[in-house]
């Protein structure tokens, strides 16, 4: 459902910027502008809304986190373990 999937992208940002605006924002408040998030090293095209946004970078993470992991690639499981697997690869795919 939705949730898990909200939970997935809350426990990658969260993990890469331990920020409360930007949890906050995660939660629905949608009150930061998108340039503050750049500065901490994701590249967010400021005229995206904040729905297509969450979809996309959604369906990227879990695609890398796939290619990147080793547990064959598996959603599930993923979204299930997300605190432990996210750190590492979301740090490199935002980084690079």
């Amino acid at each position: 459902p939705a949730h898990k999937s909200q939970l997935v992208w809350m426990a990658c940002h969260s993990a890469a910027f331990e920020d409360l605006r930007v949890s906050s924002f995660i939660r629905g408040k949608k009150v930061i502008p998108r340039g503050k998030l750049s500065t901490r090293g994701v590249q967010i095209a400021s005229n995206e809304n904040v729905e297509t946004m969450d979809s996309n970078t959604l369906e990227l993470r879990s695609r890398y986190w796939a290619i990147r992991t080793r547990s064959g690639g598996n959603t599930n499981q993923q979204k299930a373990s997300a605190g432990q697997i996210s750190v590492q690869p979301t740090f490199s795919v935002q980084r690079n």
